[in-house]
């Protein structure tokens, strides 16, 4: 079987990162299997011997040159290398008849909220999202959440949307507080920090979670911190002006532009992780911060709200007030977080990454023989 993997959509965000993990633990482990990887970088290299990299070339500027651009370079590379399916990942939306497509975490946020992108991209996901999914042949979802979104907004098939249970990285330990106290003197002034891991856009959620924060900081007085862990979009620097209004605007603090390394350091010397986005579907991001010890706020209904069952603290969507009493909860009462964080250590042993491969690779393989 020939299976190509467009590439051309990843990140550099940790959940990209998890996914590239996850698709070159299934190539690695299947030797008697051909991957096509296609990638825009002009100078790749060969990691398995099992491995055909194709390169696009640079990309031309502009959304609609663009567009039009990636569209025709993967059609005539599939015309090419015939492979039996394609693997595009949730922001991909390019349909290929001659191809089936398997999608992997589709970004429902882009749907429910065409601000999280530019415009022209934003409105892109808005209008020809339904025909593109109606039309792929498998899902790869985070959740039953995301599945009944994707049964009702689009009518999807519920037999064609596969709900994964990730796994978090077995090599992850608690840091030392020693380290965490270094952390918090490099980001947060040296006080405990809660830390929001995501985009910066126009949508209400993370409004929600600056005027929770102001609630807290109102009735706790305290010197706690709030830490934003963004790379730079469409709405970075707007969003900057606004902080310079803010009226705890020395508190917060947004960083952008570090390593994996400082990222990790981050999110393993944080007070709490906060998910404010009901279509968060930063899994493995949650994972890593129970891994770490981290207790995590997530709202009750999202992409979310299955993951890390009674490890994790959940709070009505879009409600300030709801969030703000989780944030103060988990301040004052030191009980009931270390309760959490045991928790937290029974949940996420019962998760592992071997699991992720081989769940995907069965999803691959189940596609891969009903097209034969």
């Amino acid at each position: 079987m020939v299976v190509a993997i467009n590439t051309l959509f990843f990140t550099k965000e940790n959940e990209c990162d998890f996914l590239k993990e996850v698709l070159h633990a299934i190539i690695a482990a299947h030797p008697e299997h051909t991957f096509l990887i296609i990638s825009g970088e002009e100078s790749i290299l060969n990691t398995y011997p099992n491995i055909i990299k194709v390169s696009t070339g640079v990309a031309p500027s502009g959304i609609n040159r663009w567009s039009l651009w990636v569209y025709f370079k993967i059609k005539k590379i599939l015309k090419k290398y015939k492979p039996d399916l394609l693997i595009n990942n949730g922001d991909a939306l390019l349909y290929f008849k001659e191809v089936p497509q398997l999608i992997f975490n589709p970004d429902l946020k882009y749907i429910q909220d065409p601000s999280s992108l530019t415009i022209s991209p934003g409105r892109a996901f808005h209008f020809f999202a339904q025909r593109y999914y109606q039309k792929a042949n498998s899902f790869i979802v985070v959740s039953d959440f995301e599945k009944d979104f994707l049964r009702k907004k689009f009518h999807v098939k519920g037999d064609k949307i596969n709900v994964l249970s990730y796994g978090a990285d077995k090599d992850l330990k608690p840091v030392e507080l020693g380290e965490r106290d270094l952390v918090k003197e490099k980001y947060a002034k040296g006080f405990e920090y809660f830390l929001y891991k995501g985009h910066i856009n126009a949508s209400k959620n993370l409004m929600t979670l600056l005027k929770a924060f102001s609630a807290f900081k109102k009735r706790q007085k305290s010197n706690m911190q709030l830490l934003i862990m963004s790379k730079e979009g469409a709405l970075f620097n707007d969003f900057r002006k606004m902080i310079e209004l803010y009226k705890y605007k020395n508190d917060v603090h947004i960083i952008d532009e570090i390593s994996h390394v400082e990222r990790d350091q981050l999110i393993s010397s944080a007070y709490v992780m906060i998910f404010p986005d009901p279509f968060d579907k930063s899994v493995h991001t949650l994972l890593t911060a129970l891994k770490y010890e981290v207790p995590s706020i997530v709202p009750k209904s999202g992409s979310l709200s299955e993951a890390g069952g009674n490890a994790v603290l959940h709070f009505e969507s879009d409600s300030v007030p709801d969030l703000a009493g989780k944030m103060m909860l988990l301040f004052k009462d030191e009980k009931f977080r270390n309760n959490l964080i045991e928790n937290s250590r029974n949940w996420i042993d019962q998760k592992n990454f071997q699991y992720c491969i081989v769940e995907t690779w069965k999803i691959i393989e189940r596609l891969g023989e009903r097209i034969h």
